[in-house]
């Protein structure tokens, strides 16, 4: 080979070399970019099971208050049709968290039918028997 063929095999040799180099390049930044991904990938994957952990959690709550919502309506309603005296006595014996939800259903139960509640009466009866705690009562009431 001539000279000038010699040289123009270098620089293709060259650039052929760069062209080698500049993918290797790109190759070890794409191999780094997957790596990235991968992480962020498994990342997403563990929030994405710890949410579906939080909504299972949070349906299987939503459907206990639910029934508990239930239970204080059929309360509400039970210690409306009882004696006031046998109503404050069955509370008392309650923890105050129910006592005051129960209150709140029947205030709400009166609101909607347009009559006045027997709250005020039940605790008065209550405050009567136990004074202390028909006060805490009725503080927690406007509190909760």
């Amino acid at each position: 080979p001539s000279l000038m063929e010699r040289e123009e095999f270098e620089k293709e040799k060259r650039k052929l070399n760069e062209r080698i180099e500049d993918l290797d390049r790109r190759e070890a930044l794409i191999a780094e970019r997957e790596k990235e991904l991968e992480s962020k990938r498994e990342k997403l994957e563990e929030m994405h099971k710890g949410l579906n952990l939080e909504k299972k959690k949070f349906e299987q709550e939503k459907t206990r208050y639910a029934g508990y919502q239930k239970n204080v309506k059929v309360l509400a309603d039970k210690i409306l049709n009882m004696p006031p005296a046998d109503a404050v006595a069955i509370m008392l014996n309650w923890e105050d968290p129910l006592v005051i939800d129960v209150l709140r259903q029947i205030d709400a139960d009166a609101r909607q039918a347009g009559r006045a509640s027997i709250t005020p009466f039940l605790l008065k009866k209550m405050a009567d028997v136990k004074a202390e705690r028909a006060s805490r009562i009725m503080y927690l009431m406007t509190q909760i």
